[in-house]
């Protein structure tokens, strides 16, 4: 009887001194690697793959199988024949007796006894020895017809995997992929949805929002330095529902320093804004001293697009 472990350990010494990894054999073999690790473990390869795993490992069936060089195979031993008894007494009996019943007178015949039929000799049974792994798989193998293919590859359907890990391997695919449907929908929906929101990369397209000073012109003289500015907010297009807007304006005092305007020269002043239903709207500023405009930042904006 064949040592499984000898085997395998036989297959994974020819395996490291080929130099190939448990996936490259397992590539050449056209084979899994949980195959490669079974048969390394002590799990005897089927008889499908004897041959290939030997051509791949360089070594001899017989070696392959036996797990060591050199390996010879399994002789059924047969019993000795008997030896033959010999004639020759046999033959002299036989010629007296034929030169006895010459010589004596001849006699009617006497009625021939009836005929009783030799019983057969029985013949010892011979004890059934049971077959070895070795010989079932160098017969089967014998079998294999290597010049067809489908012959030697698994039949279809005889992946590996039980019929339980299939059906879980299948709902964890309808799941990952109904997860995959609801998360570009909700993107789709948030898209459609933002669409009409009004926010601070869209603002510019529906709002129009102006710094100026309210007393630029007096008596039709222009006013150079004004102390008084207006922010003004409307709607470019129809109403905005749901309205409301935070901005920033910045203004400098220039003849509070130098000519470049500092960190402690500006003035910062806010404006809120929030509406139900919102076209237009503005708010005014007063200084005590002539100021200039910076600019202004919108810090939040919301609303809904009609």
């Amino acid at each position: 009887m064949r040592d499984g472990r000898k085997c395998g350990e036989y297959i994974r010494k020819k395996r490291v001194e080929r130099g190939l990894t448990r996936s490259e054999l397992a590539k050449k073999l056209g084979v899994g690697v949980y195959d490669v690790d079974g048969w390394e473990a002590g799990f005897f390869p089927p008889e499908t793959m004897v041959r290939p795993l030997a051509e791949a490992l360089g070594v001899r069936e017989e070696d392959l199988l036996a797990g060591e060089d050199g390996a010879e195979p399994e002789e059924v031993q047969t019993p000795p024949a008997e030896p033959e008894t010999p004639r020759e007494e046999e033959k002299a009996e036989e010629t007296r007796e034929a030169e006895k019943t010459a010589a004596e007178p001849a006699r009617p015949p006497e009625p021939a006894p009836a005929e009783v039929p030799p019983k057969p000799a029985e013949k010892p049974k011979k004890p059934k020895k049971s077959e070895s792994y070795y010989d079932e798989v160098k017969k089967r193998v014998a079998d294999i017809d290597w010049d067809n293919p489908e012959s030697v590859l698994p039949p279809a359907g005889t992946d590996g995997f039980t019929a339980k890990e299939k059906r879980i391997g299948r709902r964890l695919c309808m799941i990952f992929i109904a997860i995959v449907v609801l998360f570009q929908a909700g993107r789709l929906v948030n898209r459609l949805i933002r669409g009409k929101e009004l926010t601070l990369e869209n603002y510019q397209d529906y709002l129009e929002i102006s710094v100026v000073a309210t007393d630029a012109v007096t008596g039709g003289v222009a006013v150079f330095n004004p102390d008084c500015y207006k922010v003004k907010i409307s709607s470019k297009r129809d109403a905005v529902r749901d309205f409301s807007i935070v901005v920033e304006v910045t203004f400098y005092e220039p003849f509070s320093g130098g000519v470049d305007p500092d960190e402690d020269d500006l003035i910062y002043r806010t404006v809120y804004m929030s509406k139900s239903y919102f076209s237009s709207g503005s708010e005014t500023f007063r200084f005590d001293s002539v100021v200039m405009n910076m600019g202004f930042e919108v810090i939040s904006v919301e609303g809904r697009l009609p």
